[in-house]
């Protein structure tokens, strides 16, 4: 949540539990949601192991789908949000083209 990535890292190293449920949450998805700003923090925890199709409280609580959401529900569409959703597997235009398929 607070943007140390050199923390997470080091944890990470020392075998935290990347894909325990912490509340409604794993932290991939807390970094995706909570802090949505810091594709550094997203990225180290995808390269130590983080699963990112991990559910939390429920099964559309996995970073994945909230990177998805996020993505399609920012106004204007943030750059950031972006490259959250690529790092986590989504092609940001390929999910505003299905978007606009539905319209």
């Amino acid at each position: 949540m607070n943007d140390r990535v050199d923390a997470a890292v080091f944890l990470a190293e020392q075998g935290a539990p990347l894909n325990r449920v912490w509340g409604d949450m794993t932290p991939l998805a807390m970094a995706v949601g909570a802090r949505g700003d810091s594709p550094a923090m997203i990225e180290a925890l995808l390269k130590a192991g983080a699963d990112p199709d991990a559910p939390g409280a429920s099964s559309s609580r996995s970073a994945r789908q909230m990177a998805k959401w996020l993505f399609l529900d920012s106004s204007p569409r943030l750059p950031v949000r972006a490259t959250i959703a690529r790092l986590l597997g989504w092609d940001p235009e390929a999910l505003l083209a299905e978007v606009r398929e539905k319209l």
